[in-house]
């Protein structure tokens, strides 16, 4: 999972697993925009790890009845030291490792939901942009690695970048490596598989960067939550 993301249980009361990527700008987001939903009386489980429950101390507290938690271990990973179960003890190096780890998580999750034919709504914790980016980029990764400036004319305003300058989740990437691999159709099912995209950004700033994602994913399920969204 290359992101944090949210899945919708649509029964005769809205039920919204959400499953938080544990690295500190994609949980707070998240957990911001949980705490939104819980005002507006959804029934929420968040699905969380040991040593990362604390995190959660304030929301819970807030909202006692209306959010609960699905405690999972922590996936072991050969590159992981034990009990870590957070970007930040690792550095953001680490990302492939947790994502590959979190994978592992997909079947005692569907056991618990019972194959209930649940929605993928994905979440991204920053700018609708990057995910246009990663959309570009990831879709033909080991084309963009050897470029010294990126170029997107494809998307609005035609940004191009410096290769250093694109994300390190990119700059690491390895072409037939399986945690790569693994990583990189994590990242193009955000927008390939998704019911619904959800953007911590505001479409005052970003709508016309909304508008591209939404032609990308063919549909108009994409939601800005960000300060006046």
């Amino acid at each position: 999972m290359s992101s944090s993301s949210c899945l919708l249980n649509k029964n005769n009361k809205s039920h919204i697993l959400v499953f938080p990527y544990p690295a500190q700008g994609h949980i707070l987001a998240l957990l911001d925009l949980t705490h939104n939903l819980a005002l507006k009386g959804l029934t929420i489980t968040i699905i969380i790890t040991p040593n990362n429950l604390p995190i959660l101390k304030p929301l819970l507290t807030a909202h006692p009845t209306a959010i609960r938690t699905l405690t999972l271990p922590f996936p072991s990973h050969p590159k992981l030291p034990p009990r870590v179960e957070h970007v930040h003890h690792v550095g953001i190096a680490g990302n492939y490792s947790f994502i590959n780890a979190l994978s592992k998580l997909q079947t005692p999750i569907i056991q618990w939901s019972d194959q209930l034919g649940i929605k993928r709504i994905a979440f991204q914790s920053c700018s609708a942009l990057l995910a246009a980016i990663f959309h570009r980029t990831w879709s033909d990764a080991p084309a963009f690695r050897p470029l010294p400036v990126v170029e997107f004319p494809e998307i609005p305003g035609t940004p191009s970048f410096r290769n250093e300058q694109l994300p390190s989740l990119l700059r690491r990437y390895r072409k037939s490596e399986a945690e790569s691999e693994f990583v990189r159709e994590s990242i193009i099912a955000n927008t390939t598989k998704s019911w619904g995209y959800v953007f911590n950004t505001s479409r005052a700033l970003e709508a016309t960067y909304l508008e591209h994602v939404s032609k990308l994913m063919g549909h108009s399920r994409v939601f800005s939550v960000g300060p006046w969204a």
